[in-house]
């Protein structure tokens, strides 16, 4: 696969030992399913190892919980997208002691919240369009029955 981004369907985890050095991390295994020219004919298997030892540990807890992991390693589940629409999976490949290899890693993009004069801004564009704020989520409109 060449480097770029993907779409993996979630179809098992696990925690385990992996790797050389014997290190614990959670497996995702994912069925790739489409890349950004759109469906692959032939879905690929991928891995995410996401190592739980040391300095790694903040970041495997944080794609964890985006992912909506239960926390329960023994029967671990997670949001039902991760399943059913996919999850962006990033592929690398590089080479490691001098061997080929391809990596996968869970990938959320990069983003900060936004500054105090920037929320203010937005409102102020918002509101010279939309006079009244809403205090709920609107509802759905109804559909109507056309008759033939």
């Amino acid at each position: 696969m060449k480097d770029g981004l993907y779409t993996g369907i979630l179809v098992g985890a696990r925690l385990g030992v992996f790797g050389a050095n014997n290190s614990e991390a959670v497996k995702l295994d994912f069925k790739v399913i489409s890349d950004d020219d759109g469906a692959l004919s032939d879905p690929v298997d991928a891995a995410v190892f996401l190592w739980t030892t040391g300095k790694a540990w903040p970041y495997t807890e944080e794609k964890l919980e985006k992912l909506g992991f239960n926390g329960d390693p023994e029967n671990p589940v997670f949001h039902d997208v991760c399943y059913e629409l996919g999850v962006t999976l990033a592929c690398k490949n590089d080479t490691y002691n001098g061997k080929p290899q391809t990596k996968w890693d869970i990938h959320f993009g990069k983003s900060a919240p936004a500054s105090a004069d920037a929320v203010a801004g937005f409102k102020a564009k918002w509101a010279a369009t939309h006079p009244t704020a809403l205090k709920s989520r609107p509802q759905a409109p109804v559909e109507e029955e056309i008759p033939l």
